[in-house]
């Protein structure tokens, strides 16, 4: 075997590491031709170089075989997954989609995904990774001011609780323990949390809050000094009143508890007739105790305020001098003259009768209604309202106006308790309590009309004999003792010719002489206390079909009177009146 000058085996060939081998068979075919493109004993290929199917060793090309072929592709061979190379001969990176074990992967899907994080651990939260494929708002890995324990952005009301977010509790709302700001319930944080019972908070009292954050209210029990109370016992005590202001005897408000039975002007709704006495005025003393001096006393023999006789003492009167032809006058235990033992005194002086008597009223508002003396002024009186003028006072002989009243309300009668006898007492529309008058134009309760068939439209008189409350339904005369109780009634016998059942004739009615008078369209009937109709007279001043008219029936100053727009007549029907 011949050498060339170089020393080289031109038949053996050199020994070339290009293609790996070395001519003792390790890491490769160990044949020295590997690379002429032959494949030769002992080796699995040749390309003459490195081929995606060949390796550079003349070894069939395989990922895992250890030997990098980059031609077939491989970046790497580790002979197996390793902490740099994949098993698929890919270098090992997260989100390669190849999922590492070795390089401490849990999962790789190439980002991040619903069940892996971007650096391809799975997911979890805690792991403070933000994923938000997997419905993740947050990972701070913990929870923090700005992320809740369950990976969702801190917010109040999301219903997780979140300490580093400045939270006391979290219950999607207000709740019986948790305001709607996240912190714990406390009457008088300032927020109103009407789960936890509070009606208001305003982070203590004040006018319209409680310190206990209910409603401010006098009577609630709660002393609330900024709502104006100076004490609070739910209703009256023997300290408080029932307004929260203290006992005061004169402040208007009647304690019965501090042992007041009335206070200034409130007189808990009691008048002289609720007392067991006849009528009159009652009133309060300084005490706050009842003042009955005004009071009428029937039966102690002596005439009062209110009485027209005592017992025997008759005041001078006979049947005679009250109109009656004859008889035996008498007083009635009701202190009002008994004249069933009088006689023929509903019978009128003449069959028709002009006016001797006026009273002009043009400023009272809307229909007429009665007219009464109380011995020192004529009184006129309208309805059909409450507001405006209601109530003139007259002179008693002249008739001329010399005031004009708003009592404020919708009258159907003014009448007294006997001709001449003050004080003014008035029934209003639709209202069973009689009113007395305590000043000119100033009415308070008097004694209620208990029972019987009393209209709304009615009007009220008085019966001095009996001393009874009367009124008229229809032709029936329904009558009540002075303290208001229904006693018993009286048929008008024959009553209902021509239109004397109409409304409104058909609801008034006076009392004169002993006598029930009724009117229709200006005939006016007389009726004694068996309810037979004595007499007719007409009255020539007055206008058929005047609803004025038929309204406003009256006796007064010993006179009947009617009422037209704007004057009042008056008649001496019987002949007797001053």
């Amino acid at each position: 075997m011949s050498q060339d000058g170089s020393g080289s085996d031109s038949e053996g060939g050199v020994a070339d590491d290009t293609f790996g081998g070395t001519g003792n068979g390790s890491g490769g075919s160990g044949s020295a031709s590997c690379g002429n493109g032959v494949v030769d004993d002992g080796e699995e290929c040749d390309d003459g170089a490195e081929s995606a199917a060949c390796n550079a060793d003349c070894t069939t090309s395989m990922c895992g075989d250890e030997v990098v072929n980059a031609t077939a592709g491989e970046a790497c061979d580790d002979g197996g997954e390793t902490a740099t190379c994949n098993a698929d001969c890919t270098a090992a990176s997260c989100g390669d989609g190849v999922v590492n074990a070795a390089a401490g992967e849990e999962c790789d899907e190439r980002g991040p995904t619903a069940r892996c994080d971007d650096d391809c651990t799975a997911v979890a939260c805690g792991d403070g990774n933000s994923n938000a494929a997997a419905g993740e708002e947050c990972d701070d890995g913990q929870e923090t001011a700005t992320c809740d324990v369950d990976c969702t952005l801190a917010a109040c009301g999301d219903g997780t609780f979140n300490m580093s977010a400045g939270e006391e509790c979290d219950d999607m709302g207000k709740s019986a323990a948790c305001d709607s700001d996240c912190t714990s319930v406390t009457c008088g944080d300032g927020v109103v949390n009407m789960a936890a019972g509070e009606a208001c908070d305003d982070m203590g009292e004040s006018a319209a809050c409680n310190v206990d954050c209910t409603i401010s209210a006098c009577g609630d029990g709660v002393f609330n000094m900024s709502a104006g109370e100076e004490c609070d016992t739910v209703g009256n005590s023997m300290t408080c009143d029932v307004d929260c202001t203290f006992v005061v005897c004169g402040d208007g408000w009647v304690n019965p508890i501090a042992g007041e039975l009335c206070d200034d002007m409130n007189l808990a709704g009691e008048t002289c007739q609720s007392l067991g006495l006849l009528g009159g005025v009652l009133a309060c003393d300084a005490g706050c105790m009842f003042d009955t001096s005004g009071c009428f006393f029937c039966g102690n023999g002596v005439i009062e305020i209110g009485e027209s006789c005592d017992g025997a003492d008759l005041g001078g009167e006979t049947c005679q001098s009250l109109g009656f032809d004859d008889g035996m006058l008498a007083c009635s235990p009701a202190c009002g003259f008994d004249v069933s033992g009088c006689g023929g005194g509903c019978n009128f002086a003449a069959a028709s009768i002009d006016a001797d008597s006026t009273a002009d009223a043009p400023n009272l508002m809307q229909t007429r209604m009665a007219i009464a003396w109380d011995g020192m002024s004529l009184w006129t009186s309208s309805g059909g309202g409450g507001g405006g003028v209601r109530l003139v006072e007259h002179d008693d002989v002249t008739g001329v106006a010399l005031m004009d009243y708003m009592p404020g309300l919708d009258l159907r009668a003014v009448f007294t308790q006997g001709d001449g006898i003050p004080p003014l007492h008035a029934r209003a529309f639709n209202n069973p309590t009689i009113q007395v008058q305590m000043a000119p134009g100033v009415f308070m309760n008097d004694v209620t009309l208990v029972g019987g068939n009393l209209d709304s439209q009615a009007s009220v008189a008085w019966h001095a004999g009996d001393g009874r409350f009367i009124a008229h339904n229809n032709g029936v005369i329904d009558r009540w003792d002075p303290m208001g109780s229904y006693t018993d009634s009286v048929t008008l016998l024959g009553y209902g010719i021509g239109n004397e059942n109409l409304y409104p004739q058909n609801r008034g009615v006076a009392f004169g002489q002993g006598c029930y008078l009724t009117i229709d369209d200006g005939l006016l009937s007389s009726w004694d206390p068996m309810g037979n109709r004595v007499d007719t007279i007409v009255l020539n001043q007055a206008i058929p079909g005047d609803f004025n008219q038929n309204f406003s029936l009256s006796f007064a100053r010993g006179r009947v009177w009617h009422g037209t727009d704007p004057t009042f007549h008056g008649y001496d029907v019987f002949g007797t009146a001053p």
